[in-house]
């Protein structure tokens, strides 16, 4: 695979010669062994968006394969720059994306596009299309006399160098390193926002992150893995721009999202909570399509927290992004660690600037956290009151008991590692993402578990679950319920049999 940074002269190739503009290395791998057994067809990835149009130009591409959600700068963006530069606006641009409303792809046939692909197509389907494209532009530079034409663009790249030097910084200092329009805004009314440093703000951070998705994605194949996180961050990042928050981060399945910056706002915890609310309701809708695609339904825990951090511009001169730093971004990271799937938990200092009377408050209790003498209050958001009023739904866990029950091995989790310390216990009775155990070992609310269901002679079995302590071991009863966070097949299958009694 090529990188941007390794420029290659601008050449007629008989093949295709398709340049990537992704920031997804799985996906840029997924079509490179797509294109692999074509021989004549030349493949080049740019990761950075902010440098499609010089990549294009040097690189020679004849089709560009054109994602739209890309969090440098979106496609629709970059479909428009290309459009408007001599150098690229007649290659054709084929889009690539995992978007399939037909609104969206109205816009973006809009925009410039000649074609439009859902991710990930049948090989031939793509291959096909590619030398369709590819087949036509080339046929169109030929007629014009191909090869002076390219020598010409040359020549007159040359000559406007400056300008294409100060497209480029422009693209770079602003689309290449923020991802809300606000911020783009703000610095074309302050150039001086493009400078080294930052300031100290009171801002409030919202984390997210997929319940057990390690366990899940090392089931899945790779394609699937892109698709399910198209879906699913795409939904999200509407949301999130609807409630004018800025997208700081996507890293794997985690999004960071801040409020408050760049410009501070007297609601931006009250939107910030909104939002998280909102994230919560749109899951069924992501599920469905994740269903209507054959991919698993998949579960997400919100942690928000309200605090001074330092906000932006972070870096060198050269590579730089808005961002922020502080122990109150780490404080959210760990709120965020405990939550369960479907659950939102604030800080108190987030409560406390939303008002407590707007907001309504389900279980609060104490986590600790690194940086932090005291332990830190926590709250479970269970809606919001007045002219927002809105309520999460209260789950439907059906529980029922296990006949016969199922004896488990249990391995408390430090951090992303086994610990050292093996507990026995049994499954007494289950419901939807829950269950209970009775073990003779205290084990503490918010306890990281990894579970191996064992036969009746106590070996272990097939498939093994992961989970999280809601309700910590109670001394009478000898008993703790957690939620489950991933579940396999054959552990899914075998607590279903039992609840039907063996049936």
């Amino acid at each position: 695979m090529t990188r941007p940074s390794d420029p290659s002269p601008a050449v007629v190739r008989q093949g295709p010669s398709v340049l990537l503009v992704d920031d997804q290395e799985i996906v840029a791998e997924t079509v490179r062994r797509m294109l692999a057994a074509n021989n004549d067809v030349t493949f080049r990835y740019c990761q950075d968006p902010s440098e499609a149009i010089e990549v294009a130009a040097a690189f020679g591409a004849t089709v560009i394969l054109l994602d739209l959600v890309m969090p440098i700068v979106d496609g629709l963006t970059v479909l428009r720059f290309l459009r408007a530069h001599p150098e690229t606006r007649n290659i054709p641009v084929v889009v690539l994306s995992a978007k399939e409303e037909p609104g969206t792809k109205a816009e973006a046939f809009a925009a410039g596009a000649n074609d439009y692909i859902v991710k990930l197509p049948d090989e031939r389907e793509l291959v096909a299309r590619i030398r369709h494209h590819s087949s036509g532009y080339l046929s169109r530079i030929e007629r014009a006399g191909a090869q002076e034409q390219l020598r010409a663009s040359h020549e007159a790249l040359k000559s406007a160098n400056q300008d294409l030097q100060l497209r480029n910084r422009f693209i770079e200092e602003t689309f290449g390193r923020y991802l809300d329009d606000g911020v783009v805004e703000e610095l074309l009314h302050d150039p001086k926002g493009l400078e080294m440093g930052g300031e100290k703000r009171i801002v409030t951070i919202l984390m997210t992150d997929l319940r057990g998705f390690t366990a899940l994605s090392e089931r899945l194949e790779a394609e699937q893995v892109v698709r399910l996180l198209n879906i699913y961050l795409g939904a999200m990042a509407d949301v999130i721009t609807r409630h004018e928050g800025m997208i700081n981060e996507f890293f794997g399945d985690s999004i960071l999202a801040i409020f408050g910056v760049p410009l501070v706002r007297d609601d931006d915890a009250m939107r910030a909570v909104a939002c998280a609310l909102d994230l919560q309701r749109a899951m069924p809708d992501v599920n469905e399509t994740l269903r209507s695609a054959g991919l698993p339904e998949v579960e997400m825990g919100i942690g928000l927290n309200t605090g001074p951090v330092v906000v932006g511009n972070i870096g060198s001169a050269r590579r730089a992004k808005y961002g922020v730093v502080g122990s109150h971004v780490n404080l959210a990271a760990r709120i965020e660690g405990t939550t369960v799937g479907g659950q939102v938990l604030v800080s108190d200092a987030t409560l406390k600037e939303c008002g407590s009377s707007h907001l309504v408050v389900g279980e609060e209790f104490a986590i600790l956290a690194k940086g932090f003498r005291d332990p830190i209050i926590v709250h479970d958001v269970l809606g919001m009151k007045g002219d927002q009023e809105v309520r999460l739904s209260p789950p439907d866990l059906d529980w029922a008991p296990l006949e016969p029950e199922i004896p488990v091995l249990l391995f408390p989790l430090e951090g992303k590692s086994v610990g050292s310390e093996t507990i026995e216990g049994v499954l007494i009775r289950a419901g939807r993402g829950v269950a209970t155990v009775r073990c003779g070992h205290p084990v503490l609310e918010l306890t990281d578990l990894k579970m191996a269901l064992c036969t009746s002679d106590g070996d272990p079995a097939e498939g093994e679950a992961y989970g999280k302590v809601i309700h910590g071991w109670d001394h009478a009863s000898g008993t703790f319920d957690l939620r489950f966070t991933s579940v396999p097949d054959p552990v899914a299958a075998r607590l279903e049999s039992a609840r039907g009694g063996g049936k």
